[in-house]
């Protein structure tokens, strides 16, 4: 069968347009909830990073503000600083005298004895002078071979022997000169003192 609309054209006409303008609508809707909803999304995107950025800028300032607190602590550490290289300059580079001192002296053979013991030492060279009284000269040779191999010496020579007669038997006398080396610089002890 065949349906017949007994409606005027214009009424027809007007129907159809409205059933198609309500498709549009729709689609515009759909459209227009779109466009929002990417917005809302681009927005909350957009402030997110703001406010991170300003949560930086904050910890940022709180952190200068404990680093200008500490500028007395920086200003102590400096002078510190100066006063260990003030330290350091005046002790400069001196031989380890006392572990120098107790090595010669314990090296020394039996039956030979110092009659004078002087060293110089001034910037970074020094001089060391040994003179005495041994049974032999093989006393002295060996004494002198000992004093080769000893650390914070060098170019041990030595200057004169001489046999001589003396109230107690034949003696030689000596005398050795050497080349003291520079020590080590001072350091500071450390953190703690001196233990």
């Amino acid at each position: 069968m065949k349906n017949i609309s007994l409606l005027p054209a214009e009424l027809r006409n007007y129907q159809t347009s409205a059933k198609k303008m309500s498709k549009y609508a729709v689609v515009v809707a759909f459209l227009i909830l779109g466009f929002v909803l990417i917005y809302a999304v681009l927005s909350v995107t957009a402030i997110l990073p703001q406010q991170e950025l300003n949560s930086v800028r904050q910890e940022r300032q709180d952190m200068q503000k404990k680093i200008a607190g500490l500028q007395p602590c920086e200003d102590m550490l400096n002078a510190s600083e100066a006063a260990k290289k003030l330290v350091s300059e005046a002790m400069g580079v001196n031989p380890q005298w006392d572990t120098l001192f107790v090595k010669i002296f314990n090296s020394i053979p039996e039956d030979t004895r110092l009659s004078d013991f002087s060293s110089t030492f001034s910037g970074s060279a020094g001089e060391l002078s040994l003179r005495g009284w041994a049974k032999s000269h093989t006393d002295v040779a060996e004494w002198l071979a000992s004093l080769k191999t000893m650390e914070g010496l060098s170019d041990i020579q030595c200057q004169f022997t001489a046999k001589t007669e003396t109230d107690s038997g034949t003696d030689v006398q000596f005398e050795i000169k050497a080349v003291l080396a520079q020590g080590k610089a001072f350091e500071m002890p450390a953190e703690g003192g001196i233990k």
